[in-house]
């Protein structure tokens, strides 16, 4: 799936990451999770990418499984499904499959990062 094909689904749904902020309980704690999230997104795909180019299915798996579970925490949906899909991918030890997949993950998260800049920022 390109990230083009994902316009009919929001990058970040609302009401998901209302409800994060609810279970936190405390507005600035919420935002600064997010501002987080934004900040380190490039350290966090970078990690992967490195560990995918080692070929080091452990710590591939460990930046993914990052990626995703803070993806969904979010309401960032279609970040956490490209996630989810490498993951697939490395736990079946498609290193090669993995590595062709990783720009849409990075064009989703690139995307994902540009609409909680401007929704929460």
């Amino acid at each position: 799936m390109t990230v083009a094909a994902t316009e009919n689904r929001p990058f970040v749904d609302a009401a998901v990451l209302q409800a994060f902020e609810n279970e936190i309980g405390d507005p600035v704690i919420a935002r600064e999770f997010v501002q987080d999230f934004v900040g380190i997104w490039a350290q966090r795909y970078e990690k992967f990418a490195a560990a995918v180019a080692r070929r080091d299915k452990v710590a591939a798996l460990d930046a993914v499984l990052s990626i995703k579970v803070t993806s969904l925490m979010l309401g960032a949906a279609l970040l956490a499904e490209a996630a989810s899909d490498l993951e697939a991918l490395l736990r079946r030890s498609d290193m090669d499959s993995t590595l062709a997949g990783m720009p849409h993950l990075l064009a989703c998260g690139n995307k994902t990062v540009e609409v909680l800049r401007a929704e929460q920022l």
